[in-house]
């Protein structure tokens, strides 16, 4: 077995906390430029009718949790009323407005020397990739790595953190297995293939080139 190394509990809490304050940067305008202003502050007045506040006095641990509950909160809120203003024909679009936000926000310096690996080396720059994701999609759900190779990784969530809450299928069904897929898909040539059973999942990476 693969060892991972661990995020610690600290680092979680930044990445979800900065992560749901995202959402505010790509989901507002959509909803304003398709639905109005009404709509949009509808979405806001959501949000906080269920946002927890995180007390400063709370360990890492606490912090992360109660941040993580609140991410799940406001995408459940997107994809609701999604659905409710706009109906099924809209996810496609917010879905692509989603993968363009990414893209936009993680084109770094590194993103580009990625690229210029992968021309010389391919399987060196699947290794970073595959390196990157087992790191950081720690903030989302735990996991072990089950099989790692040059060209494929295979990660095994024997629970999945986000369907332990209520309204939390969107956020599996739309907002991994479609945004992040196509996300890292169009920026570093790598598909991402769910298989789900219940609150179990394997997650194949493997390079598309």
């Amino acid at each position: 077995m693969n060892a991972i190394k661990v995020m610690p509990d600290q680092e979680k809490y930044t990445m979800v906390s900065d992560f749901t304050r995202s959402i505010d940067k790509f989901a507002l305008p959509f909803f304003r430029d398709q639905a109005g202003e009404a709509v949009e502050e509808a979405l806001i007045k959501a949000w906080q009718g269920g946002t927890i506040a995180i007390p400063d006095s709370a360990t890492d641990q606490e912090k992360y949790e109660i941040a993580y509950e609140n991410f799940i909160w406001k995408a459940s809120k997107v994809y609701e009323l999604l659905r409710e203003e706009l109906g099924e024909e809209s996810i496609d679009q917010y879905v692509q407005i989603e993968i363009d936000y990414l893209i936009r926000e993680n084109d770094s310096l590194a993103v580009k020397m990625l690229s210029m690996i992968k021309k010389i080396s391919p399987r060196l720059a699947f290794n970073l990739v595959a390196n990157q994701l087992t790191y950081q999609m720690q903030w989302i759900t735990p996991y072990t790595i089950a099989e790692k190779s040059e060209r494929k990784l295979v990660l095994d969530v024997a629970h999945c953190k986000v369907l332990d809450y209520p309204n939390s299928e969107d956020i599996c069904l739309i907002g991994c297995q479609r945004a992040t897929t196509g996300w890292v898909a169009e920026q570093f040539e790598v598909n991402l293939d769910f298989d789900r059973q219940g609150q179990r999942c394997t997650c194949t990476a493997t390079a598309l080139n």
